[in-house]
C-alpha cells in the first residue's frame, strides 16, 4: 500500500513510482527499466537519483516537464497512485491463460542439484545459489 508520503503529486494528479520500474547506472548515464511493460528509457542522472532516494517532491519538479513526464508515465515508470500493478499483472497472466498463450517462469534457486538428470547443463557450471536479498526481491516481484 502506498502512503501519502510516497505520492508524487502534478497536474493535479497523484502518481507513485512503478514497483517493477529498476534505476541502472551505467558509468555516467541512467536508464529505467520497467518489468512490467518492458520499457527502456535514457534519463537524466538527477531524475535516476530522485527514484533511487524516494525524492518525491524532486520528482513532483520534473513531472511538470512534459516530456520527461509523458516519457515515465507512457514506460509505466510511474504511474497513477490508484494504479494496483499486482493486480494488473495478475488479471493480465489469467486473460493471457484462458486464451492459451501465458509465459511461465521457472526461479531456479541454485545449480546445486543433485538429481543427475542426463538431460541437465548444471553438472557443466560450478554451483552457485541465490542470497537471500535476491530470493525476497522474487518473491516481491
Amino acid at each position: 500500500m502506498t502512503t501519502k508520503d510516497e505520492l508524487i503529486y502534478s497536474r493535479n494528479q497523484f502518481f507513485k513510482i512503478s514497483r517493477y520500474t529498476h534505476v541502472i547506472i551505467d558509468s555516467d548515464s541512467y536508464l529505467l527499466y520497467n518489468a512490467k511493460s518492458n520499457s527502456l528509457a535514457k534519463i537524466p542522472s538527477e531524475v535516476g537519483d530522485a527514484i533511487l532516494n524516494n525524492d518525491y517532491d524532486l520528482l513532483a519538479k520534473f513531472m511538470n516537464h512534459e516530456g520527461l513526464s509523458n516519457k515515465l508515465t507512457e514506460g509505466q515508470f510511474i504511474v497513477m497512485s490508484e494504479t494496483d500493478e499486482v493486480q494488473d499483472v495478475l488479471q493480465n497472466h489469467k486473460d493471457l491463460y484462458q486464451k492459451g498463450s501465458w509465459v511461465g517462469f521457472t526461479i531456479v534457486p541454485t545449480t546445486d542439484c543433485n538429481f543427475a538428470c542426463p538431460y541437465c547443463f548444471e553438472p557443466k557450471v560450478p554451483p552457485k545459489y541465490m542470497n537471500d536479498r535476491i530470493a525476497d526481491r522474487v518473491l516481491s516481484f
